[in-house]
């Protein structure tokens, strides 16, 4: 007896819709900026706090917003998103890929309301779909590590291993952690042109790439798995 077969939504639609909605709603607040309000992203942002209040929302609403005057965000988040959903679709299929983005958002969330008190005195907002992308990127990284990355021409797994130490390596300079030599290095860039270099959430970003490797790990093993299985019976 045949299973019944349903039609099969292919990923770039749902790329091309989400692609479009970050940019629609970043033309609007470049249209419109008095909306683009502080309270408007206490609202839609994520922080610690508030979570604590009861605004759940935040873990998804944040990663659909970008700064109207920060546009390059958005671009690199939007090219990064359509080129990497792409390619690892071919591997693994559209719904496990947006599996990976959805849980890459949600894990940059919790990473950021658990580390970024720690390394900035100043609370601020979580926006930006970046977590999600970076756990697509780390997927990709480790399911194919021989990928090579247009326009880098570096090896996934090298720019995989390269990004994370790079994010780690922000994230323990801040000077907020007062790390012993780390905490100077931070001090000395803060009083340079490198300052907005802590204005970014690695805590954000390591979230992504952490929950991106896990699944791509898991994903690859269970196959494995099932073959010694198979060959012990």
């Amino acid at each position: 007896m045949m299973k019944p077969s349903f039609p099969r939504v292919e990923l770039k639609a749902w790329i091309f819709i989400l692609v479009g909605l970050l940019v629609t709603i970043q033309a609007f607040f470049i249209i419109s900026p008095e909306y683009a309000t502080q309270e408007f992203y206490n609202t839609i942002g994520v922080t610690r706090g508030a979570l604590l209040k009861g605004k759940a929302w935040t873990i998804l609403t944040y990663s659909f917003f970008h700064h109207p005057f920060q546009l390059s965000h958005l671009i690199i988040n939007a090219f990064s998103l359509f080129y990497l959903s792409s390619r690892l679709s071919l591997i693994l299929g559209s719904f496990k890929c947006l599996q990976i983005l959805g849980l890459g958002i949600l894990s940059s969330a919790i990473f950021h309301i658990i580390l970024d008190p720690f390394l900035r005195a100043d609370t601020i907002p979580l926006i930006g779909i970046s977590g999600g992308v970076l756990s697509l990127f780390a997927a990709l990284c480790t399911i194919a590590p021989d990928t090579i990355f247009w326009p880098l021409f570096v090896s996934g797994k090298n720019l995989f291993y390269g990004i994370l130490i790079t994010t780690t390596f922000f994230m323990i300079t801040a000077p907020s952690l007062h790390i012993p030599l780390f905490s100077q290095i931070g001090i000395t860039m803060e009083k340079s042109a490198l300052s907005p270099i802590f204005q970014i959430g690695h805590a954000c970003h390591l979230g992504g790439l952490i929950m991106g490797w896990f699944i791509a790990k898991k994903m690859i093993r269970l196959p494995r798995k099932k073959k010694k299985l198979i060959n012990k019976k």
